[in-house]
């Protein structure tokens, strides 16, 4: 009676797994929260057992011609939907959204500065931005005026992506110019 009633146990946790298992095999749960999670449920906006692609942290701690920069990229509790039409099936992918968590000294000043993708939304037309997540961030430069980043904000799978320099001075102002090329000029 026992092995029978572990027998169906298994079978059904098996058929449980295997609902969920229709996405590549290269994913991963996200940490987003169970509220979050829950909202986006009842939205219909994520089904419970969908994958929800990450991308990897990426952490640096550098110092340039008197500059401590120190930042990382990190995942949020925002997620990017991405569907797909094909051959009458919508196929959708539930992707990480990433916030970068900055802090710069330079001799007595220090700033602490989170980039997030609202940021970049004088840039983006609101109706799109949900579509795009930070996609690449890195010190291009530094300065007497602060440290120079640069930043692709994409939507993801695609080459749809706007371009950015971020200059941060060590008081923690943010000064962000777009310099996506025109279609003409590419």
């Amino acid at each position: 009676m026992k092995s029978l009633f572990l027998t169906l146990f298994i079978v059904i946790l098996s058929m449980i797994g295997q609902s969920c298992n229709n996405h590549s095999p290269n994913t991963a749960q996200s940490n987003i929260s169970k509220d979050t999670l829950d909202i986006m449920v009842k939205q219909n906006k994520f089904k419970p057992c969908e994958k929800i692609y990450l991308y990897d942290s990426k952490t640096v701690d550098t110092i340039m011609e008197g500059y401590h920069i120190s930042y990382v990229s990190r995942d949020n509790d925002s997620i990017v939907i991405s569907s797909i039409a094909n051959e009458n099936k919508i196929d959708t992918s539930y992707y990480a959204c990433r916030d970068i968590i900055l802090t710069i000294k330079h001799e007595h000043d220090s700033s602490h500065v989170i980039i997030t993708r609202s940021m970049f939304a004088p840039f983006i037309p609101e109706e799109e931005l949900d579509k795009y997540y930070i996609n690449k961030f890195n010190i291009e430069s530094v300065g007497n005026t602060g440290v120079t980043f640069y930043s692709n904000v994409c939507i993801p799978e695609t080459d749809l992506c706007y371009f950015f320099q971020i200059l941060i001075s060590s008081k923690g102002n943010v000064q962000i110019t777009d310099i996506t090329p025109e279609e003409d000029e590419l």
